[in-house]
């Protein structure tokens, strides 16, 4: 469950493995793994590290991720 809502601004239909995004249709924060063309237009709001995709293939679809900030 995000704690914030948004719509689409400044909406893109392409995305690059890595990238940061949140589908406002579906309340959801994604990093995609692959470049790919989106469902519907989404808010970029920042690239992953390369160590976050890896752990991130070894996730399987629909599986209920929790990011944290942690300071250091």
């Amino acid at each position: 469950m995000l704690l914030f809502k948004m719509s689409v601004e400044k909406g893109h239909t392409f995305v690059k493995s890595g990238d940061i995004a949140y589908w406002p249709l579906n309340d959801t924060l994604v990093i995609y793994m692959v470049d790919s063309k989106t469902y519907s237009p989404v808010n970029l709001l920042g690239k992953s590290m390369n160590d976050i995709l890896e752990i991130g293939r070894k996730i399987r679809t629909g599986t209920m991720v929790t990011i944290e900030a942690v300071n250091s």
